[in-house]
């Protein structure tokens, strides 16, 4: 299942699950930061709508912690944990005991 609201750094983030063209063209997921909201392409695989979430989880921890990530240091950092995260899941399992 896919969450419907996440807490980022405190923060309560609204999960919107969209179709593609509301987000514009070749746009798989976006953040406003200001209204606390994360647009994601419903119509994207499941993979790869967790992958897009985690992308923009990542711009929140940016803007939050005014770190500056260029967009491809953000999807290099998104793809590195969520391949992470999805070869061990065990591992992320332990620590939510």
């Amino acid at each position: 299942m896919f969450p419907k609201r996440l807490s980022i750094l405190g923060r309560e983030y609204r999960i919107i699950r969209e179709k593609s063209g509301h987000l514009g063209a070749d746009v798989v997921g976006r953040v406003k930061v200001e209204l606390q909201k994360i647009w994601i392409d419903r119509r994207s695989h499941k993979q790869r709508q967790k992958a897009v979430l985690l992308h923009e989880i990542i711009h929140v921890l940016d803007f939050h912690h005014g770190v500056d990530l260029d967009e491809k240091q953000t999807e290099a950092l998104a793809c590195g944990l969520y391949e992470f995260a999805r070869r061990n899941r065990h591992v992320w399992c332990k620590f939510s005991r």
